[in-house]
């Protein structure tokens, strides 16, 4: 079995840039900026599935496109707009 080539330095930074920070990944948080620390967007008020063929989150703080550019991870970290949906 042959030895695995090291890294060529634009993969090495590809690689690097794919560690982003919170403003990177939830665009929320780069118009509000960061919300409570250790909180993800799971447990917003603001956060609503809409079904098609298969469940999509989205986020009402954002344009509703009807396709991916509005998608909405769960596990993104919350913006400073966080509210915590209430219990019951």
């Amino acid at each position: 079995m042959a030895d695995q080539p090291a890294l060529t330095p634009e993969i090495a930074a590809w690689l690097a840039a794919q560690e982003k920070e919170p403003e990177a990944i939830n665009p929320c948080v780069r118009v509000f900026g960061r919300g409570p620390e250790g909180v993800t967007c799971k447990t917003c008020v603001h956060l609503f599935s809409h079904w098609t063929a298969r469940r999509f989150y989205k986020c009402d703080l954002r344009a509703f496109t009807h396709g991916p550019g509005s998608d909405h991870r769960v596990g993104w970290p919350a913006c400073g707009k966080y509210e915590a949906k209430p219990n019951g």
